[in-house]
């Protein structure tokens, strides 16, 4: 039995993989690969959490408010029961498994290694799913989601910052995931485009998961894009309507709140990174990109192809304006029923 374990990264596409395995899971039962329904719907989840360090609790975690330890391993005890009796149930051929948190949460080699250990156990053999992306536009995009997701900043972080340089370091990623479970076992993919098996990410992606051509449904796309002035504004009411309650749990005032700026705040111009810090992006990580290029891209003259962004356009509302605007919107929006209608 085969296991395909695609771990991201983030920002390349992974909700749309997820959606896809997850409306076909079927049509590939059918053909003797299970998409494993316990770990989770389209994201699996669970399974990064499975694995965690005993002193890591992660944002799932959170606002599963498992943090007390004991409750915390039940829980991890019963996820891989039931995981487990699912395998047996199906007794497949292969085995999908997908979740981009698995690279974004398991930093620490140990709980990398944990993995390892478990998939070995159970797989006679393992293939990681790896799709990497131009550093730069992997920060831009995971900006705009981090201010989706209840984040107040300004702009994409300087490539100094942990998160976003563990997301992009890519040449880091491959020697960790490489270490724990061989490099032999890595298929490493160029989220673009041109690079794409037909043009396609899920065409690419089936390919790389060796599955045939069969009849898939199409998800709809996933993930809509917001404007350079609906991030701005957004960032702001994030800061007037938190994300999460003082106790970490999920904030329910923000209930369709995303939605609204997604309807309304979607079609003006794109946000653009500053010259200065598409520069130090380029910088940091151009060492990273080589070793990446010479070791699996040899043929290639450059890792990424060259991404160009327009010139950047002034928004129109003032700091000062936006403030009054977010202010605005959050005090109608958390009036009791009261929602804006635009």
């Amino acid at each position: 039995m085969h296991v395909f374990l695609h771990i991201g990264t983030e920002k390349t596409g992974t909700t749309s993989i997820q959606q896809f395995l997850y409306e076909n899971r079927q049509v590939f039962r059918n053909a003797g690969t299970m998409i494993p329904a316990s770990l989770g719907r389209g994201n699996h989840r669970k399974f990064p959490a499975m694995f965690l360090a005993e002193d890591h609790v992660d944002d799932f975690l959170s606002a599963l408010n498992l943090h007390d330890p004991q409750k915390r391993q039940n829980a991890v005890i019963r996820w891989k029961q039931v995981f487990l009796a699912e395998l047996a149930h199906h007794r497949p051929d292969k085995v999908i498994i997908s979740s981009e948190h698995l690279h974004s949460r398991l930093r620490d080699p140990r709980e990398i290694r944990a993995l390892a250990r478990f998939l070995r156990r159970l797989f006679s053999s393992i293939t990681i799913v790896l799709y990497i992306r131009d550093p730069l536009a992997t920060a831009v995009s995971l900006y705009s989601t981090a201010i989706k997701a209840g984040n107040t900043l300004n702009a994409p972080p300087p490539p100094s910052d942990p998160y976003w340089n563990a997301t992009v370091n890519h040449r880091q990623t491959i020697e960790t995931w490489g270490a724990a479970f061989g490099l032999e076992t890595l298929r490493i993919r160029l989220f673009e485009t041109a690079r794409f098996r037909e043009n396609s990410l899920l065409s690419d992606f089936m390919h790389a998961c060796n599955e045939p051509a069969q009849g898939y449904s199409i998800p709809e796309p996933a993930n809509k894009t917001l404007d350079q002035l609906g991030l701005a504004l957004l960032a702001r009411v994030n800061r007037l309507i938190p994300a999460t309650l003082p106790d970490n749990r999920p904030n329910p005032a923000r209930k369709g709140l995303l939605a609204y700026f997604e309807r309304n705040y979607s079609s003006g111009p794109r946000y653009v990174p500053p010259p200065e810090l598409a520069r130090n992006y380029e910088t940091a990580f151009r060492d990273s990109n080589e070793w990446v290029r010479q070791r699996f891209f040899a043929s290639q003259h450059t890792l990424f192809a060259p991404v160009s962004y327009p010139k950047a356009q002034p928004l129109a509302f003032s700091p000062a304006r936006l403030d009054k605007m977010a202010q605005t919107l959050a005090n109608d929006w958390l009036k009791t029923g009261c929602r804006p209608n635009r």
